[in-house]
């Protein structure tokens, strides 16, 4: 009686492996091939494959009597042909992209090769285009079935010795593409402090004193300067711009880089205005459209972007200063854009 163990190891000759790998790649058929086999110890070594003059279809495969005395007779042709021939004892097919469960006429091909055997082994071995192997041994030495061997790919010393070479050869071109992809250290020190030397940092300011650091404070200031201005008389908002800033550009420091504005006091009460119209979840949607780098004009009325227009940075900062003037308006907004994203 034989007994089932799945212990030993099938190893593969690297050559045999890649021959049955493109057997399966590129026949849509149930192709069938042969195999010489050693067995060392409990281990087998599938040698080499060979491919054999055969009718098949897409569901199956059979070998026949005639079929394998042809084969024998053109091996044979071979120098070493005898000595193959006496290790054949392996017969692998594919399934091309079924299951590799065998199926009834798999047992009964399985059973053709064996029925005259008195001793040895023989491997039946099933392989789809997934990559799916169901492998069947009978060692009648041994009296045992082993089904779900472990397969490995074996490869000889020079195939191993060139691997190894090929592998070391890349690892020393993947270290001098990093080599040339590095900024050196010199040009590094040198860019750091060309940009120190030659890039200052400008320093904006409004052309009325607008000098407190607290946002909401700060727009408080422009409204106030708005009203004066427009109660002293300085025409439809904007009248004479040096008469109007005289005091500021008389008292600013000497040291304080002053960039002067150039939108009239009408341009920021058109800004303003837009702004004004704004609710809170609006402006966050606003900022939201601004920090994304998207045109928020694209979510306001047709009547909003006429005011809008020619002053969208001044409307932009009225944005950004209401947002981030406190840390409640700040985590308002934050909560706002996760819900947003979400």
């Amino acid at each position: 009686m034989l007994h089932f163990i799945d212990e030993p190891i099938l190893y593969v000759n690297n050559l045999a492996y890649l021959k049955m790998q493109e057997y399966v790649k590129q026949s849509d058929k149930e192709i069938g091939w042969l195999g010489s086999v050693e067995r060392f110890g409990k281990d087998y070594l599938i040698k080499d494959v060979y491919l054999f003059d055969q009718e098949v279809n897409a569901t199956t495969c059979e070998i026949t009597e005639e079929g394998l005395s042809q084969f024998a007779l053109e091996l044979m042709q071979h120098p070493n042909g005898a000595e193959i021939w006496n290790t054949i004892a392996l017969w692998g097919h594919s399934h091309v992209n079924m299951g590799v469960t065998p199926s009834r006429q798999d047992n009964t091909q399985l059973n053709f090769f064996l029925k005259n055997m008195e001793e040895g082994f023989f491997i039946r071995l099933i392989q789809n285009k997934k990559g799916d192997v169901d492998i069947k041994i009978v060692d009648l030495d041994r009296n045992i079935i082993i089904d779900d061997i472990q397969q490995k790919v074996v490869m000889q010393n020079d195939e191993i010795t060139k691997i190894n070479e090929l592998n070391k050869q890349i690892e020393e071109l993947e270290k001098q593409i990093a080599k040339i992809k590095k900024c050196p250290d010199m040009l590094i020190k040198e860019v750091k402090e060309d940009i120190k030397a030659k890039v200052k940092a400008k320093v904006y300011t409004y052309p009325w004193s607008r000098q407190t650091t607290n946002p909401s404070q700060r727009a408080q200031q422009d409204r106030e300067y708005l009203n004066k201005a427009y109660n002293y008389g300085y025409g439809n908002w904007y009248n004479d711009w040096d008469d109007a800033y005289d005091d500021y550009w008389d008292n600013k420091d000497d040291d304080t880089i002053i960039i002067p504005h150039q939108k009239s006091l009408t341009d920021y009460q058109r800004a303003q205005e837009v702004f004004d119209e704004l609710n809170m979840e609006e402006t966050f949607e606003v900022m939201l459209y601004i920090e994304s780098g998207y045109d928020y004009k694209d979510i306001m009325s047709s009547e909003m972007l006429n005011k809008v227009k020619g002053v969208e940075d001044l409307f932009e900062e009225l944005v950004e200063d209401y947002v981030n003037q406190d840390k409640s308006l700040k985590d308002a907004y934050k909560k706002y854009c996760k819900e947003v994203a979400l």
